[in-house]
């Protein structure tokens, strides 16, 4: 796979997770790898592509301090639809992705103090 497949890839699957309903370890009674922020440096960087009808973009700083952060963007027509931040922090020695959805105007789609959570469930050499 080469790496504009990678990077395509990548910014399609935040989209996917966020859209998937969350599922707990305890539920699937599985042990999430463990991991730790080192293991996600691969994925900083920023990227634009093609992908849900319309241009996609992802920007992923390098970790700081305890947590890497990012940002996603879907525009269809010229016009963005919505934003995602995101994070990936430590969670009992596994790593966890936390994202919030916006609309164009900013307006959050989660509650307040509600956001989407998704444990780490695989790890390989530049794929998580």
């Amino acid at each position: 796979m080469n790496k504009r497949t990678v990077v395509r890839t990548l910014c399609l699957a935040t989209v996917c997770l966020a859209l998937t309903p969350t599922r707990t370890f305890a539920q699937e009674a599985e042990k999430p790898p463990e991991a730790t922020l080192k293991d996600m440096t691969w994925i900083a960087g920023h990227w634009r592509g093609k992908g849900l009808g319309g241009d996609v973009e992802e920007v992923w700083a390098p970790p700081l301090g305890d947590s890497m952060t990012g940002m996603f963007k879907l525009v269809q027509n010229n016009k963005t639809q919505f934003y995602e931040l995101l994070s990936i922090v430590p969670l009992n020695e596994a790593l966890v992705l936390r994202v919030k959805h916006f609309d164009p105007k900013f307006h959050g789609w989660e509650e307040i103090d509600d956001v989407e959570e998704f444990p780490l469930s695989a790890l390989k050499p530049g794929r998580a």
